[in-house]
């Protein structure tokens, strides 16, 4: 939800408002964005039930079903803070970046060699841009970084099986 259903809900709220710096003001308080306004005057629950549902969904998703959920979650929710939710559950989302390393069903972009821990950030941040897009939606729109590295085309091919990209790398001659 973008930040006219924030300036909508204020509008619904604040009487005589004169301005759009008024309808941002709560006690005396010029609120950068009219959703923390809408914070601030509590017309937005806080994020508690999110972490609930992310800490719960953590022990028993995996990292792709865990960023399917925040892309959702995203686009669908009121979710106030998605930046504090990101930096609590961001290795869950990408739990699954070592497992596809080291069976060589995902190459390192180039750039990330060195990257170590923040290459799981990395591969979690790519992921949920690609299905934000999905939704025309960007992690920007969110507050939320956006991955650095190029993981396009860095998936292997013929279904992700390096047994048989090997094989069929074979030079009979």
């Amino acid at each position: 939800m973008g930040e006219r259903y924030y300036l909508r809900s204020l509008l619904t709220i604040v009487r005589g408002a004169t301005s759009f710096e008024h309808l941002r003001t709560v006690d005396a308080v010029l609120h950068l964005t009219f959703k923390a306004a809408c914070v601030a005057l509590r017309l937005l629950e806080d994020d508690g039930e999110c972490m609930a549902m992310f800490s719960d969904a953590r022990e028993f998703m995996t990292g792709h079903a865990l960023r399917q959920l925040f892309a959702m979650a995203l686009q669908f929710t009121t979710i106030t803070n998605p930046l504090q939710i990101w930096e609590t559950f961001a290795l869950s989302f990408g739990d699954d970046l070592s497992h596809l390393l080291q069976t060589g069903r995902l190459m390192v972009p180039s750039g990330g060699e060195g990257m170590e821990g923040g290459l799981i950030l990395e591969y979690g941040r790519y992921h949920i841009q690609q299905l934000l897009n999905e939704y025309g939606k960007s992690m920007k729109e969110f507050g939320l970084l956006q991955s650095v590295l190029d993981w396009q085309n860095r998936e292997a091919r013929v279904g992700g099986n390096a047994l048989i990209q090997e094989e069929q790398g074979y030079d009979m001659e």
